[in-house]
């Protein structure tokens, strides 16, 4: 992967989503992580990204947050939309285990 995307902290992100700021959250985890704990966050596991992007184009102006457990997948999911041609994709650093060491 060459050159990472951009990564938004846990806290800038609360920050977001209290100013209620036009933020898309799509979470990369597989469906049994995401019934455990989530933040309302559209998902689409990883290995299906690819195949399913059409459904994001919809979001392609907004600022888009992807998240996964810890930071690893979501790097590569940005990485992917940016490569797509998305433009403001940001990957939540330390992931949802970063957000619930915060809550």
């Amino acid at each position: 992967m060459v050159g990472l995307p951009p990564e938004i902290t846990v806290i800038e992100l609360e920050a977001m989503l209290q100013e209620q700021a036009d933020v898309f959250i799509l979470d990369v985890r597989e469906p049994v992580e995401y019934e455990q704990h989530h933040l309302n966050g559209y998902l689409i596991p990883l290995n299906q990204l690819p195949a399913r992007l059409n459904e994001l184009r919809q979001h392609q102006e907004k600022t888009i947050v992807v998240h996964c457990e810890h930071g690893i997948r979501s790097l590569h999911a940005a990485h992917f939309l940016i490569q797509s041609g998305f433009l403001n994709v940001y990957s939540l650093r330390g992931g949802m285990a970063a957000w619930l060491e915060r809550v």
